[in-house]
């Protein structure tokens, strides 16, 4: 019996171990690995500033056992302001509502 529990056991932790998110960090590299990559890098050369350095703060949350971002802060630099995702996020809706309220106006009766 006492071998049997311990076979449990055993299995139970192997399987919680196996099962535990990624670290907090592991989450924020991993994102950034995503974002800097070759056909994707938003911080090559392409951009309007090439070579600009903006700090940022990366806000997680745990939901359901695994860390999600909840937001990103992009700190004031040389030539952006202080901003955050979900900011900008809410500004681009509020801005899609505006256009699409203005374009039901200028064509009454057409389907959208």
């Amino acid at each position: 019996m006492y071998c049997l529990l311990v076979s449990i056991l055993t299995i139970a932790a192997s399987c919680a171990l196996a099962a535990a998110p990624p670290a907090p960090e592991a989450v924020v590299r991993d994102v950034y690995a995503y974002l800097l990559e070759p056909k994707r890098d938003i911080g090559g050369a392409g951009t309007n500033y090439p070579g600009e350095q903006r700090r940022m703060t990366v806000a997680l949350q745990q939901e359901q056992g695994a860390w999600r971002i909840a937001n990103i802060e992009s700190h004031a630099s040389k030539f952006s302001k202080e901003n955050t995702l979900v900011r900008s996020l809410q500004s681009l809706k509020t801005e899609s509502k505006s256009v699409s309220a203005n374009c039901t106006k200028q064509n009454p009766g057409k389907a959208q």
